[in-house]
């Protein structure tokens, strides 16, 4: 069903029934004008449902109705004044479709909504019946047009919704439209006007049918007229009249149906009293202007309780206690024509074409005022609007046809809209208001409109086979409660549980909520495939020019049920629930013609963001429906990180650019279609601040303002404290939540692999550990694969290559791709208790030494191991190699991470080791000889005063900026050890339990290693040791984003093998976009690192297969 019509909402409550007579006239189809009875039955039915009556005798007696028949008598009509059935209520009780319904309280205000509770309308009785069978109800829409469904059957209806200020954003309120599937019927109840409207756009819009649309509109013969200064009171412009209209003059006897009419007597509302004071007393002397200032300080007068009316000079007694006003039905001739002007309706009315006729009755209406002392004065806005005719009842647009062909008429004897000139019809497209009304009644339309709505409803059932229940009732209905039936939906529109709590608590005077109203534009680029969604913005840059592109736009409007948890103050992000819900279209002509409509979206703002630390999302992620029946998902992020320190710029740039990933969702699979950018511009950002309101909650206005203010002082807040990030609180390390995170992986893995720790002693006697892992399952039978041993850097261990915190760490990469012996040394300047002991880096060759024997050891073998070493790691086993301590023979191949011969330190790390007074000699001499990289709000406050000097350490762009005490005082001693951006929030929470610390004779001995450059002299002892390293095939892999150790490292390295180890088989890589650290435990390292690593190991030692990932 679609719209309500003026007479639905908005009417005089009367109920009378056209005569016979009229709708036996030419214009009305065969099946009704050869049998007008036939309507009788649905008369009935409607009065069965709207209860109609005339006003009680035993209520107060109105001046006005008294006035009316005592004119009635004047002018020898007193047989045909009667008082009208209406369906006003006059006693309190359910109504026959279960609403509690009032008496009146007899206010005269039913043509601007009376709220009472006793009107009867389409709304009260009707619509709450539908509601209570399984209907939905959707307000605010306005029904723009209807299209052929794209799947072949039913219709699409397309709607601009006036919700959330959706209109405020004027230039798109009518382009960007909603739209909703009728799977089989589309019933049209917007009125005459709002009806042929919707079928002329519908026609533009490529909806056949015939020309006569919008023409042979009808005005029903109304006539507006004023009879002022009686001698008699009328009580007909004031408070507390009566209902508007309750008698009625019936004069429709006449020989000619075309002369029939009939007088009623009606109230005009107080609220609008002083414009019709006005407009009289304008149009008595609208010769002369000076009445117009007499007429403006009556206004005044009245403004101020007092009441003056017009001398008899003037020609007119215009008290508002004694003037009767009029209102005349009769016939005219269809004249009237709706069309499309600017795509927006322009009615004309011709007048009513039997002027003579009208010049009767308007002489019997001012003999009926004489006969009482008063003056007749016609309709003063028939002469405001150039004699254009008034109504309160147009008729027509979409006309039953004469003879059941488009040829006469838009509609057959049901409403059913034909398809052309013929006889063919759009099945299932109904029309069941005035609009289908082929003439003037005569008399109000309200019953014979109903009734033919009955009678359409009806037939159109029974030619589909249905059948209505019409003896059911509905017994008292609960309109907060939920319905006695729900009908099945095409789609699953329900909340999540956390969501429908939040909502529940608000209805319940919780409290308030906010809403806005925002749309971003942009252009998505389309990569045709893919094999799933994306997490985090895609750079739409990259290929651009290989890639198909279209325009983009977003509307959208955001319901925050809670605005502590819209602005993420809950960590509702954690646990999948939100608090806001997304509605909308998404338009991209490309993607589709018509707009895709938002399908139960929400949105989360500064969302914590799990997969990038120091950073808070505002998360769009919602599904969309096409009208041809496909969904894509939309997965949206505008990232608000450090890059906005300090720049009002950048900041406006994170709040309004937002990065989309479009996902076509199939049966068969789901695959990414287009990603792209949406951006607000500054415009559409005022516009939308202006849609920015409170909803809900008990408190009234001062909740709802209370809300909004809240709202935008989060927002500023939070926006703030990643402006401001370096003044902000410093995080330390703690253990809420942490621990049960990584012992639940840990819990896992222990299902998978087989963990176990080995003591080793070096030959200086030094005591280390190393880890071993081996699958549960049964280790491959085919050809065995070498036994791989991890090295890590310094003040590291284990955790380095099996991070917790990741997806899929390295040494579980390579257990899965079937290396079923994997080790991990934690050597002497590792993270270890006797790091602390003074060791020095470069003797760590012999715990990778010891490492390595007792592998062998183990596996009761010499097959070669191959060795990945990561920076000091790295530097140990190539000074192993070098100076004969680790026999190159024991080793299969090496993947040498960060440096390998040539440590040279990057730019920060070089100042600070250049620097005439040694930092590391100046914090042992201050501090002691011990650097830890934890430390606590707790800690000795020379630590907590280093903490707060790190606060702006230099560490990159502001995009590196961040509050971790742990990271700080790492950067401050190795230097920035990974680009932010590539490691999660997990594993950047829980660097403390990643790092140890060095001591300053390990810290001293790395500067002096990274200023000099080289673990090579010029000397020919050490040109000859570097030729142990032929055999070994060696891949030097660096992050080209590296700042503790430049990738001119692995550079100079491989120039240096080249060089003296021409036969050697050696090889550099350098990755795109990654730094030091995150190399190994990146968020995505499993994708972009680790296959090339297990390349290597495999075509080197001659395994079978290759790593999987993105190489």
């Amino acid at each position: 069903m679609l719209g309500l019509g003026g007479t639905s909402l908005l009417n005089a409550n009367v109920f009378l029934r056209a005569d016979e007579k009229a709708l036996s006239m030419d214009q009305w189809p065969p099946e009704i004008r050869n049998d007008p009875a036939c309507l009788e039955k649905y008369y009935r039915r409607a009065e069965s449902v709207l209860e109609p009556e005339p006003y009680p005798c035993d209520f107060p007696k109105l001046p006005k109705l008294g006035l009316l028949e005592k004119q009635a008598v004047a002018i020898g009509l007193e047989k045909k004044f009667y008082r009208v059935p209406q369906t006003t209520r006059f006693r309190d009780g359910p109504n026959p479709t279960g609403v509690e319904m009032r008496a009146s309280t007899l206010t005269g205000t039913d043509l601007i909504g009376v709220n009472d509770g006793s009107k009867s309308s389409t709304l009260v009785n009707y619509l709450s019946d539908a509601w209570n069978w399984g209907a939905e109800i959707f307000c605010e829409c306005e029904v723009r047009f209807i299209k052929k469904d794209a799947q072949g059957q039913g219709y699409t209806i397309f709607f601009a919704w006036r919700g959330s200020k959706r209109e405020k954003f004027r230039e798109h309120f009518h382009r960007d439209l909603m739209w909703v599937r009728a799977k089989r019927c589309v019933f049209l109840g917007a009125g005459s006007v709002g009806t042929s409207e919707i079928l002329l756009r519908s026609k533009q819009h490529g909806l056949s049918m015939n020309s006569r649309v919008g023409m042979g509109m009808s005005g029903n013969g109304d006539v507006l007229a004023f009879g002022c200064g009686i001698d008699h009171e009328a009580d007909s412009i004031a408070n507390r009249t009566g209902p508007t209209i309750t008698g009625v003059i019936d004069c429709r006897d006449q020989p000619n149906p075309m002369d029939n009419f009939v007088i009623q007597e009606g109230v005009m509302p107080a609220p609008l009293a002083p414009i019709i004071q006005l407009a009289l007393r304008m149009q008595a002397g609208a010769r002369y202007f000076w009445r117009l200032y007499d007429s403006l300080v009556t206004l005044g007068a009245q403004s101020e309780g007092g009441e003056q009316p017009v001398g008899k000079s003037h020609g007119l007694a215009a008290g508002k206690g004694r003037t009767q006003i009029y209102l005349v039905m009769c016939h005219d001739g269809n004249e009237g024509t709706l069309a499309l002007r600017d795509d927006k309706p322009s009615l004309k009315f011709l007048g009513p074409r039997r002027r003579d006729h009208v010049k009767g009755i308007e002489a019997l209406l001012a003999e009926a005022t004489r006969a009482l002392g008063g003056a007749f004065a016609d309709s003063p806005f028939g002469s405001a609007l150039h004699s254009q005719a008034i109504t309160v009842h147009p008729l027509g647009g979409a006309n039953m046809s004469q003879d059941g062909t488009g040829a006469r008429g838009v509609t057959n004897h049901i409403g059913q809209v034909f398809a052309g000139n013929g006889s063919d019809i759009h099945e299932g497209l109904i029309c069941l208001d005035g609009s289908i009304v082929p003439s003037s009644l005569g008399v109000n339309p309200f019953a014979t409109i109903t009734a033919l709505a009955e009678r359409a409803v009806e037939q159109v059932a029974a030619e589909m086979g249905m059948s209505i229940d019409y003896e059911t009732q509905n017994g008292t209905l609960d309109l907060f409660g939920a319905p006695a039936r729900r009908v099945p939906r095409l789609y699953d529109l329900s909340y999540n549980s956390a969501l429908k709590s939040i909502i529940r608590a608000q209805e319940l005077g919780g409290k308030a909520g906010i809403e806005f109203t925002e749309i971003m534009e942009g252009e998505i680029q389309f990569c045709g495939g893919g094999d799933g969604e994306t997490e985090g913005p895609v750079d739409v840059d990259d290929d651009r020019e290989k890639r198909v592109c279209s325009e983009a736009r977003l509307f959208v409007s955001v319901k925050g049920w809670d605005v502590d948890s819209l602005l993420s103050r809950n960590d509702h992000e954690d646990t999948g629930a939100a608090s806001a819900t997304v509605t909308g279209t998404f338009t991209s002509p490309l993607l589709s013609s018509d707009p895709l409509l938002i399908h139960r979206g929400c949105i989360r703002l500064f969302a914590h963001d799990p997969r990038t630390p120091n950073t808070k999302n505002f998360v769009y992620d919602f599904s969309m429906l096409t009208t041809s029946g496909e969904t894509i998902h939309l997965h949206g992020t505008k990232i608000v990180d450090p890059s906005i320190s300090f720049s009002p710029l950048n900041a406006w740039k994170a709040l309004s650019t937002l990065h989309v990933t479009l996902t076509r969702i199939s049966t068969s699979g789901d695959a990414i279609i287009a990603t792209g950018k949406l951006g607000i511009e500054a415009k559409s950002f005022v516009t939308e601040l202006g849609t920015l309101r409170g909803v809900g909650g008990s408190g009234g206005i001062f909740e709802k303002v209370k809300a909004s203010t809240k709202f935008l002082g989060i927002f500023a807040k939070e926006t703030a404290e990643m402006m401001f990030v370096p003044f902000g609180g410093l995080e330390y390390p703690t253990t809420a939540g942490r621990r049960e995170r990584m012992t639940r992986k840990a819990l896992d893995r222990e299902r998978e692999y087989e963990e176990m720790t080995i003591d080793l002693v070096a030959e200086d006697g030094v005591k280390t550990m190393m880890k071993y892992w081996r699958k549960n399952s049964t280790p491959s039978p085919a050809q065995p694969k070498p036994n791989i041993l991890f090295v890590p850097g310094l003040s590291m261990d284990h955790l380095m290559f099996m991070t917790p915190t990741i997806e899929h760490s390295a040494v579980e990469f390579f257990l899965s791709q079937g290396y079923d012996n994997v080790f991990c040394l934690t050597h002497r300047v590792g993270k270890t208790m006797i790091a602390q002991d003074g060791h020095l880096p470069l003797d760590a060759r012999y715990d990778v030494k010891a490492a390595l024997e007792e592998i062998r050891r183990m596996q009761h073998s010499n097959e070669k191991i191959y060795v990945i070493a990561h920076c000091i790691g790295s530097l140990a086993t190539a000074t192993g190699l070098l100076d004969g301590t680790i026999p190159a023979e024991w080793i299969a191949g090496i993947t040498a991470s960060a440096i390998f011969l040539h440590p040279i330190f990057g730019k920060i790390n070089r100042i600070k080791a250049s620097l005439p007074i040694s930092p590391a000699k100046l914090y042992g001499s201050l501090v002691g000889g011990w650097y830890d990289c934890v430390s606590s709000s707790e800690d000795k406050w020379i630590q907590r005063a280093l903490d707060q000097a790190l606060r702006f350490y230099p560490v990159g762009g502001w995009g590196e900026v961040c509050k971790d005490v742990c990271c700080k005082r790492c950067e401050l001693v190795f230097g920035r050890l990974f680009s932010h951006r590539n490691i999660n929030s997990s594993t950047h929470t829980n660097l403390s339990d990643f790092f140890g610390g060095i001591c300053i004779p390990a810290l001293e001995q790395t500067m002096e290693l990274g200023l000099r450059g080289s673990l090579l002299s010029d000397s020919p002892l050490d040109k000859r040791n570097i030729q142990r390293l032929e055999p070994i095939p060696i891949q030097l892999i660096s992050g080209d984003e590296n700042v503790v150790f430049d990738p001119e490292s692995t550079r100079r390295s491989e120039e240096v093998l080249r060089k003296n180890v021409p036969r050697g088989r050696w090889e550099r890589v350098v990755v795109k976009g990654y730094g030091h650290l995150d190399i190994w435990m990146g968020r995505d390292a499993w994708k972009d690192v680790f296959p090339r690593v297990v390349e290597h190991v495999e075509r080197v030692t001659g395994g079978a297969g290759k790593g999987n990932g993105n190489r």
